[in-house]
Parts: C-alpha cells; structure tokens; sequence
C-alpha cells in the first residue's frame, strides 16, 4: 500500500532521522525520569510538525557531547603529564575523577602501576642531557 505512495522513499529517510532524534538522552547524566519527559515534549513537537526545533535541540545535545570529548582528552593529557613526572598519586586522582579511566582502579592496579613508574628522577638530565663526568 506505501510503497506506491510517492512519499515513501522520504518517509524512510524521516523515520531514520527521526528515531534518534526523539530518543536521544536529554544530557549524560540524565534520569529515566528526564526521558520520558523529553521524549513526550519531542513527540509533541513531531506531531504538530516543528521539525525545527528537533533538529537545533540534537544539535545543542551534540554540541555537548563534543565538549565533553575535549575534557576526555584534556583529563587524558594530564594524566600523562603527571605520570611522567612520576606524580603517582595526583594522575590516578586527575583519572578518577573524570570519566576515563581506561580500565577500573583497583588496589591491584595502583600497585601494578607504581611498580611499572618509579619515582622520577632528576629532571635535569632530560633538559641537559646524561652527565658522563668520568669521559671529560
């Protein structure tokens, strides 16, 4: 019966836009609750055609998301950063912290990770070089 409606073809492509445009999360750490009530206040809109205003609010919403990769990527940057100045304790804080952590902290984790980054040494020999004095 669709099929043979000439608005077929774009009527596909608005149920594949449509869908996660509706049933996307409000923010990352919204409630069951949050949901529906955004997904109501989404379909109302679809329904009297404001086909607009779906498409600025999942723009806001990706637009958040992206920001939040940058503060995934910065939390990362200064968890290395602090790593390799042998601050054990503030990158395993800077990582807890944020929503990064690549693998969950355990006790286990924390010893593993001291073991395998010692104490730094002095941070001279990176900026002059080794200091051979027995070869002068």
């Amino acid at each position: 019966i669709y099929n043979n409606s000439r608005h077929h073809p774009f009527a596909l492509l608005i149920l594949f836009i449509i869908f996660p445009l509706i049933l996307q999360k409000p923010s990352a750490d919204s409630k069951s609750r949050d949901h529906v009530i955004a997904i109501e206040r989404r379909l109302k809109l679809f329904r009297e055609g404001d086909i607009h205003s779906l498409l600025r609010e999942g723009r806001v919403i990706q637009s958040r998301l992206k920001n939040n990769e940058g503060r995934s990527k910065n939390a990362l940057k200064s968890f290395t950063r602090l790593m390799l100045q042998g601050k054990i304790g503030p990158a395993l804080r800077a990582i807890r912290e944020s929503d990064v952590a690549p693998v969950p902290i355990t006790p286990s984790v924390v010893h593993e990770l001291e073991k395998k980054h010692p104490p730094s040494s002095d941070v001279s020999t990176l900026l002059n070089g080794p200091h051979f004095p027995h070869l002068q």
